[in-house]
């Protein structure tokens, strides 16, 4: 609670694989019973991490369900796209209101060359426009991969530019609630 009214931090940022704990865990609850409270998004790592005695099994994307239906009203971000279970994070997406994800995966080779793979072999390129472009927010996982390179690997993707300007923006505004959600 001092955190968000005495430093105004803007949100939480909880590593369940670091914890050794699952998303639901009872630990867990109270820091989501605040961030409800204070209308605060938290920001989950979701997926593999590179952090040693990490276990990936606290962090796979469907485990963090039970926190999307029981706080309808926080809204979550599962980091990485939840790689390596992408899809995963996909169906959060489009089944969860309050559920987001961001774009600082874990990538071999180029940026670019890491989001064509992802959003247009292991999806179609029209899911991420047509069925979540209000869900994915930029992210570099900076300092381990630049937010330049990672930026210009997502400017070179064959999507709209208002989807581009939701990713690169307007979805983190959203998130932090600084702007409303268009609704269309």
């Amino acid at each position: 609670k001092r955190a968000f009214s005495e430093l105004k931090l803007e949100g939480l940022y909880l590593n369940p694989s670091r914890l050794h704990l699952y998303p639901d865990d009872s630990h867990m609850i109270p820091l989501m019973e605040i961030c409800r409270e204070m209308q605060k998004p938290v920001i989950f790592n979701a997926g593999y991490s590179w952090i040693p005695d990490s276990p990936a099994k606290y962090s796979e994307p469907v485990r963090f369900e039970d926190i999307a239906c029981s706080f309808p009203e926080v809204k979550i971000c599962l980091a990485h796209l939840g790689w390596p279970w992408h899809m995963e994070t996909v169906m959060m997406l489009m089944k969860y209101h309050n559920v987001y994800t961001d774009t600082s995966l874990i990538y071999m080779g180029t940026s670019k060359q890491y989001y064509e793979q992802i959003f247009c072999r292991d999806l179609d390129i029209n899911w991420l426009q047509n069925c979540f472009a209000d869900k994915v927010m930029f992210g570099s996982d900076l300092p381990r991969w630049r937010q330049v390179r990672s930026m210009a690997g997502l400017k070179e993707l064959p999507v709209r530019k208002d989807v581009l300007d939701r990713i690169l923006g307007q979805n983190a505004e959203e998130f932090l609630g600084w702007r409303q959600r268009d609704e269309r």
